[in-house]
């Protein structure tokens, strides 16, 4: 017998009891040496014994009573051991009914299988005493002429993957007629590339028809939009498509000519289009700058020959540059139109130092021109401009300062600039400022219309502009270029010519004005034109100017936030100098984050806040605006400046005077 607390009672060996046939007595030893069968006055019942069942009883289901080790401890301790072993035999019971399951299952499969063979053998043993073979019965239901359909769907073609499987049968080595099958999969690629080759040819969404290659094809041409082209009609081959067509058809080479002219345009080399044209990717680089050029004559012959009707074929870019030349012609034919021009300048350097190599400058000058935004010819007449110059009054002081009204519009747009910078360069939390920004934003009746402004260049021009004899060749070749000159070199004088460039190119042109002005007419007169500096060119001198004027002083040291010094010593960059400054965006980049550096500095001091999170934590959009309006009147009041730099100076007069009086 083995004791311990066991669900509250004492578990009871079999083997222990005798039978009741033996002994009268059936005693049981308890650990505490007490009888079992004293502790109660019922009736003994003898347990039996499974070791002596009686044989005409069936089999247990289990091997009787398991011998199991004392669930022994404190409560916690006697629950925790329950339940592991709970688990345990739950996992033992899954474990073998999983197994039971699965070897049922695969019996019930081993089964369907062997009588889905025998039904197919019995099936291909029906054939034979027929005379007819497994060709003749899939001819049957899959030629069209049957009308098999719905057993060719239902019993094949709706199976995902049947087709596939049997395929890869066909084309097994093991297959003594792969070859066949792979002589057919072969012919059938070739009918589908050729057909559709023969659709896209048709349809030339791919030619490159070069007497309608204009601006606009090229600048809405789209990579997207000739790849879905292509998936739709010609799914086959996507990638490898473009280089079969161009093959196909010479003519479907619209995709090379456009990467030719991107690779040419960025700058790439002969070698890399040539590799790229042998790849199929581009253009060759003499169809890209192929010259046009006409059949050269040959000495007369006994036998006459026909004359060649057309010019050799030009390339790419001298065709793109005729279209846009003739769209050019186009627009300076309303007479509505803007020109500005200026010098290039480019540098071709060797890469390495070889004798007879050296590096090359080439200068020239380059224009183009832009149509005028909703104006009229009667608008742009050379005597109303005449008239209006010679009844002008002297320009007053008071035609340049500013009215009371336009004083407060100025205002609010420079508070509404504050304010920009403050929500734009801030930080995260400044961007729940956005739609009041937008809100705030002021409003005048000066406003044209929204619109884009097309750009058209013209070709370059081999003339130095930088004196007076060259801008007027400049304004000639224009001129002629445009096509507004007639046999004489004259044009129509009654509407004004606008030209804009650099301040030197205008001084010269205003120079050959006041020259010419009451000696010559019509076209050497120049009076027929109206020059204006460029609006590129105004900031590239207000960038210059500002870095003269402003940082540029002499004594300013490093220490003052107002000197080009200061910032090269925070910057830690090489140093910009006045006499070798930058490139125009370098200076406009620092000179715009400078600007933005001071405001949001000067928010911290307006509003007493130690970060700027902290200040966004708790102001509001009329909390920001105070503050926008105390730095505007604190620290970009040209009064209190003006004022600071006096008592400044005063005091520097009152420091002279204390040391000159300490000297004496």
């Amino acid at each position: 017998m083995r004791s311990g607390p066991s669900r509250g009672r004492t578990t009871v060996r079999s083997s222990d009891i005798e039978d009741s046939s033996d002994s009268d007595e059936s005693t049981v030893h308890t650990p505490t040496r007490r009888n079992l069968f004293d502790l109660s006055p019922a009736p003994r019942t003898p347990r039996p014994n499974t070791h002596n069942r009686a044989q005409s009883l069936p089999p247990l289901s289990s091997d009787g009573i398991i011998k199991t080790s004392p669930i022994v401890g404190t409560a916690a301790q006697r629950t925790a051991i329950k339940r592991k072993k709970g688990q345990h035999q739950r996992l033992l019971t899954n474990t073998v009914g999983k197994e039971e399951r699965e070897k049922e299952i695969a019996m019930q499969k081993d089964k369907a299988e062997k009588q889905k063979t025998n039904a197919l053998n019995a099936t291909l043993a029906s054939l034979d005493p027929r005379g007819l073979t497994w060709s003749d019965l899939m001819t049957y239901v899959f030629d069209p002429v049957y009308k098999q359909g719905r057993h060719r769907y239902s019993g094949f073609f709706n199976t995902v993957g049947a087709a596939s499987k049997i395929l890869n049968h066909w084309i097994s080595p093991q297959n003594p007629a792969h070859e066949e099958v792979h002589e057919w999969a072969v012919g059938y690629v070739e009918r589908c590339v050729a057909g559709e080759g023969k659709f896209v040819n048709e349809k030339g969404f791919l030619h490159s028809k070069k007497a309608t290659l204009s601006a606009t094809n090229i600048l809405n041409f789209s990579m997207q939009g000739h790849q879905d082209k292509l998936r739709k009609h010609a799914g086959t081959v996507t990638c490898a498509a473009l280089m079969l067509l161009g093959e196909f058809s010479q003519k479907n080479n619209l995709l090379g000519q456009v990467m030719g002219l991107y690779m040419y345009a960025s700058g790439a080399q002969k070698q890399v289009i040539t590799v790229l044209s042998h790849l199929g990717l581009t253009e060759s680089y003499s169809s890209i700058t192929r010259k046009p050029r006409q059949a050269e004559d040959t000495e007369e012959l006994e036998v006459p020959t026909m004359p060649s009707l057309k010019p050799w074929d030009a390339g790419t870019l001298r065709v793109l540059s005729n279209c846009m030349r003739g769209i050019a012609r186009s627009v300076a034919a309303t007479g509505l139109f803007g020109t500005v021009y200026d010098n290039i300048n480019m540098v071709f350097r060797t890469a390495e130092q070889v004798i007879g190599r050296t590096d090359s400058q080439e200068n020239g000058t380059c224009a183009t021109i832009w149509p005028l935004w909703n104006l009229k010819l009667e608008d742009m007449k050379v005597s109303d401009l005449q008239k209006a110059f010679d009844i002008a009054p002297p320009l007053t002081l008071d035609q340049i300062l500013l009215n009371p009204a336009e004083t407060l519009q100025f205002d609010q747009c420079l508070l509404h600039c504050i304010l920009r910078i403050l929500v734009t360069h801030g930080g995260e939390k400044f961007k729940k400022f956005g739609d009041d920004l937008k809100a705030s934003q002021p409003q005048t009746e000066y406003v044209i219309g929204l619109h884009k402004t097309d750009l058209h260049p013209l070709p370059g021009m081999n003339i130095d502009e930088s004196t007076i004899v060259g801008n007027a060749e400049v304004v000639t070749a224009i001129l002629t270029e445009l096509g507004l000159l007639d046999g004489k070199g004259e044009m129509n004088f009654e509407t004004l010519k606008i030209f804009a460039g650099d301040q030197l190119s205008i001084a010269r042109l205003r120079a050959l004005l006041n020259i010419r002005a009451g000696h010559e007419g019509k076209l050497g007169g120049y009076g027929w034109g109206l020059w204006m500096p460029g609006l590129f060119h105004a900031k590239i001198a207000d960038m210059h100017g500002f870095f003269v004027t402003h940082w540029g002083k002499p004594n300013a040291g490093t220490r003052n936030p107002g000197s080009l010094s200061f910032h090269n010593t925070v910057l830690h960059r090489n140093p910009i100098l006045l006499t070798s400054l930058p490139p125009f965006r370098t200076l406009r980049d620092l000179t715009f984050v400078s600007l933005y550096a001071r405001l949001l500095h000067c928010l911290l001091l307006v509003s007493g806040k130690r970060s700027l999170d902290e200040y966004a934590d708790s102001v509001t959009w009329e909390g920001l605006k105070t503050d926008a309006e105390k730095i505007l009147h604190q620290y970009t009041d040209p009064a209190r400046v003006g004022e600071l730099r006096w008592k400044r100076r005063c005091h520097a007069v009152k420091w002279f005077h204390t040391k000159f009086r300490q000297k004496t």
